[in-house]
């Protein structure tokens, strides 16, 4: 009876012994774990990362009127309002292009003598997308989902548009409405409702 009470002792005295380690080692690990700091909420930027010029405004009447003469292009068969801002280097010359905010390619379209050069329309959460044409040439195919700011295509120049040069033109769309690209940029996407007109 007595060997049976010291080999349990024994057996107990084994098992405290490798639960402390456990919990040191447990400790250790939590000692060793790094904080982890929420990522903010991706904003939208801009389709270029050189120096640029806005080469076309965004149509809006309550605009004075030198933005309202560069937010009307001659498409050829008459004056039209800009839906969006066409974006070029300073120097005229082409740059890469790439997506203002994470999404999924939804359309492809175009070719670089299409009237609008290649098209690409990205769909974002919270029913916003961004659509960019003018391009040259393009990177991504429909269905690629794609985080921000991944070169997307190439700038180029559109028949509709000769004026504004080599450029991409970007429209931003929330629930189908067309919002001010400027007013866009540095936001998150829980905040374009607040500036649809």
């Amino acid at each position: 009876e007595e060997e049976r009470l010291e080999k349990e002792k024994a057996e107990k005295e084994k098992a405290e012994k490798e639960n402390k380690a456990k919990e040191k080692e447990v400790d250790s690990l939590i000692d060793m774990m790094v904080p982890v700091e929420p990522q903010p909420a991706p904003t939208f930027h801009l389709p270029i990362k050189e120096s640029y010029v806005v080469t076309r405004e965004f149509f809006d009447l309550e605009a004075d009127m030198s933005v309202l003469v560069n937010a009307v292009k001659n498409s050829g068969d008459g004056y039209v309002e800009s839906q969006g801002i066409s974006f070029s280097k300073e120097d005229n010359s082409i740059f890469d292009v790439y997506n203002v905010f994470p999404g999924e390619v939804l359309t492809v379209s175009g070719n670089s003598e299409s009237l609008e050069g290649y098209t690409i329309t990205i769909k974002h959460e919270n029913d916003v997308t961004s659509v960019y044409s003018s391009l040259s040439s393009v990177n991504v195919n429909v269905g690629d989902k794609i985080e921000s700011n991944v070169k997307i295509g190439v700038s180029g120049t559109s028949l509709n548009d000769l004026e504004a040069g080599i450029h991409v033109h970007l429209e931003i769309l929330s629930n189908g409405k067309h919002i001010n690209p400027k007013d866009a940029i540095g936001k998150e996407i829980s905040e374009l409702a607040s500036v649809v007109k």
